[in-house]
């Protein structure tokens, strides 16, 4: 892996790859199951994040027929999890928004950079779910606070990315719903993530 963290890459590479970088490398034993929902065979873009200091690369897009939500109880806790997570980067809004229900009350490190991703995209029903979902960033001692400070911290060149992708879809389309920029959901939660950041959490 190579290149900033944080910045868009594309690579051609089969689907286990994609889920084996896109997780902990602790992890790998559930990336088969997890493979077994997933049927994209496009080309592939990433984001380059740290996680607990590990690289990662999440999907910037999923290309594929969505599995059918039964599907999923046929894995375990840890494949279903990253699958779920990885559908979070389909293209269909309607997909993302459903397994972003799935994910966003999960109190592990490597989901954050799935449900922030989110809030530098387009669907203003989705980042109101992301804003709502996580609430708990303010308060002291929650795992939100924890763990979304500690991804903030890691991951400076990230947050000014979706930063910057949230600011655009409000210039391009919520301008007249939110009259500033800090009024704007995607805004608002971005600016309390890095605020316990640089506290520290």
């Amino acid at each position: 892996m190579t290149g900033k963290a944080g910045e868009e890459r594309r690579e051609q590479v089969s689907l286990t790859e994609v889920v084996q970088q896109a997780f902990p490398m602790s992890m790998t034993s559930a990336v088969a199951q997890a493979a077994r929902v997933l049927n994209d065979q496009h080309p592939r873009r990433w984001r380059e994040v740290f996680v607990d200091g590990e690289l990662l690369r999440i999907p910037v897009r999923i290309y594929e027929s969505a599995a059918p939500m039964e599907l999923f109880d046929t894995l375990d806790g840890d494949a279903r999890l990253m699958a779920q997570c990885a559908l979070t980067r389909h293209h269909d809004g309607y997909v993302r928004q459903a397994h972003l229900k799935k994910i966003i009350d999960v109190d592990r490190a490597w989901v954050a950079p799935y449900v922030l991703a989110l809030l530098g995209e387009y669907v203003l029903e989705i980042v109101q779910d992301v804003h709502a979902g996580l609430s708990e960033v303010a308060v002291a001692g929650s795992w939100q606070r924890a763990r979304y400070a500690r991804f903030a911290s890691e991951n400076a060149g990230f947050m000014e990315l979706t930063r910057q992708r949230a600011l655009s879809y409000w210039d391009l389309y919520y301008r007249g719903r939110y009259r500033t920029f800090a009024d704007y959901p995607a805004a608002q939660t971005l600016a309390m993530i890095e605020a316990v950041a640089a506290e520290g959490a």
